[in-house]
């Protein structure tokens, strides 16, 4: 497996899924958790093709997460890819000022799932 992704997701269903499709296209999974500086130190030893992240969690902050990972020099190419509830324009409009490279909502996130691992 060369590739492999960050999940930064809380939702055990997600990321379950996440996981199952991954493996099913040859890429690997590392699921990630903690404060924002204890993610940022596991990215960037992790290296990963791309960053999975739930925009609407509640044990992470993600828009400090994002943020944080755009400004270090190790983890500021890495996509970031997160997901959210389509209603919650909010937290959408700040993960885009935060520097989220895309930003799907849940259901599309689900319906795609496959094709967005595919293209990482």
């Amino acid at each position: 497996m060369s590739k492999s992704i960050a999940l930064c997701v809380d939702d055990i269903l997600f990321t379950s899924k996440i996981a199952v499709t991954a493996k099913a296209l040859q890429i690997e999974t590392n699921s990630i958790s903690g404060k924002p500086e204890t993610i940022v130190e596991q990215i960037r030893s992790l290296k990963p093709s791309a960053i999975l992240m739930d925009l609407n969690s509640n044990k992470m902050n993600p828009i400090v997460l994002i943020h944080s990972l755009k400004n270090d020099p190790v983890t500021v190419s890495i996509p970031i890819i997160g997901f959210l509830s389509h209603v919650d324009t909010d937290t959408r409009n700040a993960a885009v000022s935060a520097g989220c490279d895309q930003i799907i909502t849940r259901s599309t996130f689900v319906q795609k799932l496959p094709g967005i691992l595919s293209a990482i």
